[in-house]
């Protein structure tokens, strides 16, 4: 799947984006089953798009009558199995096992994560961070990665993430516990005066991308000034002969 520039280019840099890695039936797959499961969870009747511009402020305002809910649907559309076949496909597995230099059988991808980020939204973004702060199964970061697979094209005007390039090779940083005090998301925060010495970058992503990040390079969401909703599936993948017997995936 990945030849030698590939890889060299991601250990340069801390990130890879590989084009078409997802196919669009296995994009449409969870499209169709996260529609059917909001229309039936909140009474609705929204056709199977996700770049349609009712969502957004649909999400404001089920956010605001049923916060309980969204969090559970939240959860729950992670947990679908057309969700979890995003990451189980032949051309993922072997990404994986090319970037961590294992076979496909001592991969875990696990730690699913689903965002949806509505326009002009601030309370849930996610500052700059390392994701090796957050999964202690690979507390040096060296032996995992981010899997970010594009459900629907998203331009940097949509919040992409913000890449801090070549932050990969500082290692785990030291960070501030900052959950709760501007956000109501989980932050581990990397310093601005870190990320400054770093040139940054947002992809411009097509449906079916995947993006790769090294577990170690510093990014953060970008703000979303579009009139459409950023959708992100999310998993960290794992070699699973080097996870800390201490601690599980």
């Amino acid at each position: 799947m990945l030849d030698a520039k590939q890889i060299a280019f991601f250990e340069e840099n801390g990130y890879l984006h590989i084009r078409s890695c997802v196919s669009k039936e296995s994009v449409a797959n969870f499209r169709d089953s996260f529609f059917s499961h909001l229309n039936f969870l909140f009474d609705v009747e929204l056709e199977p798009d996700f770049d349609s511009e009712l969502l957004g402020p649909l999400i404001n305002k089920l956010r605001r009558q049923d916060g309980k809910r969204v969090q559970h649907f939240y959860q729950t559309a992670k947990l679908l199995s057309s969700y979890q076949e995003l990451f189980h496909q032949d051309n993922v597995k072997d990404v994986v096992g090319a970037l961590l230099e294992i076979t496909s059988d001592n991969a875990i991808i696990a730690e699913h994560q689903f965002r949806f980020d509505v326009p002009n939204d601030t309370e849930y973004l996610h500052g700059w961070h390392q994701d090796s702060a957050y999964y202690p199964q690979d507390p040096t970061g060296l032996n995992s990665l981010v899997l970010n697979v594009s459900l629907h094209h998203v331009s940097p005007d949509m919040g992409s993430p913000e890449l801090a390039i070549s932050s990969h090779k500082e290692g785990s940083i030291d960070f501030s516990d900052n959950t709760g005090k501007q956000t109501s998301i989980q932050q581990y925060n990397v310093c601005n005066d870190i990320v400054s010495r770093f040139p940054i970058k947002s992809l411009d992503v097509q449906c079916g991308d995947v993006v790769v990040y090294h577990m170690n390079t510093i990014h953060k969401s970008g703000f979303n000034s579009s009139s459409k909703v950023r959708f992100s599936a999310i998993a960290r993948a794992f070699n699973a002969l080097t996870i800390t017997s201490d601690h599980s995936v």
